[in-house]
């Protein structure tokens, strides 16, 4: 079963989406956390609108997002063996869940997969596929956060270690100081090159809120990763060269044809995989 935690503040018109794309992934004993920092419009009512049995909501005072994934963490039951990390923007794609299952089965040395993602709009159009390349260290402490956080799951263990919690003084690159740790912890990455969820781009994202110089500060607080402006030049060249060569180019598209073509990527592929 799979555990999703999700952090939410005033984020009520996107929550339904969230809430239904856990929900329609249909794995039996999945449990859904919504951790709330009391928000003021109508997220409490959408949750009460959208509940099922493996949904919790809880609303209470936290120290931003990074401490409300740790709190919906906090709340992992013995019976889940993944566990992953959904903003209340954000949402997964139909059998993804399967498809991390059946990865995880597959590479049983792989403690942490992801896969690729792709972007809407603040009403859910489809803008493009985010496509990546597989594992890279180098990447991670040059480039930055290539790994989409809604597309990564984790194995229990990870959790069970204590090492998968957030660090609540960073508010924005809280994704990359955890790969960078995990990575130097021990655990083995893998990819799945297939989307797994969709991220929204909307004004209102802690990206859009904080900006680039806030994230520039932060990186510099993570041990080994490199903040000088040539070292993010070549990282940035060599996550290119990287997409190039494993093919996520070529995956984006022809999503992006396919799309311009009339035809659902998601849909047509989910068929594919199922049939």
């Amino acid at each position: 079963m799979f555990h999703i935690a999700t952090p939410n503040y005033n984020y009520g018109r996107y929550l339904a989406d969230a809430i239904e794309s856990v929900r329609m992934q249909g794995i039996p004993g999945s449990v859904h956390c919504i951790q709330d920092g009391v928000s003021t419009d109508d997220s409490e009512k959408v949750a009460a609108k959208h509940i099922w049995q493996g949904l919790s909501f809880k609303s209470e005072k936290d120290l931003g997002q990074s401490d409300a994934v740790n709190r919906a963490f906090a709340q992992v039951q013995r019976k889940a063996q993944y566990i992953a990390w959904l903003n209340s923007d954000e949402y997964y794609l139909p059998f993804a869940f399967q498809e991390v299952t059946a990865y995880f089965l597959r590479n049983p040395g792989v403690d942490i997969v992801f896969g690729d993602s792709i972007h809407v709009d603040g009403e859910g159009k489809y803008l493009r596929l985010l496509a990546q390349h597989g594992f890279s260290r180098r990447i991670l402490r040059t480039y930055g956060t290539f790994i989409q956080t809604s597309s990564t799951f984790y194995r229990r263990n990870v959790y069970d270690s204590g090492d998968l919690k957030l660090k609540p003084e960073f508010k924005q690159v809280m994704d990359l100081e955890l790969f960078v740790r995990l990575d130097r912890l021990g655990y083995k990455f893998g990819h799945i090159s297939r989307p797994l969820s969709a991220f929204r781009v909307h004004p209102e994202q802690q990206t859009a809120i904080h900006g680039s110089q806030y994230a520039t500060d932060e990186r510099s607080r993570i041990p080994s990763v490199i903040n000088g402006a040539l070292g993010r030049t070549v990282g940035r060249t060599g996550h290119q060269i990287l997409k190039v060569s494993s093919g996520a180019i070529l995956r984006e598209l022809a999503y992006n044809r396919r799309y311009k073509a009339n035809v659902d990527p998601i849909s047509q592929d989910s068929e594919a995989a199922n049939a």
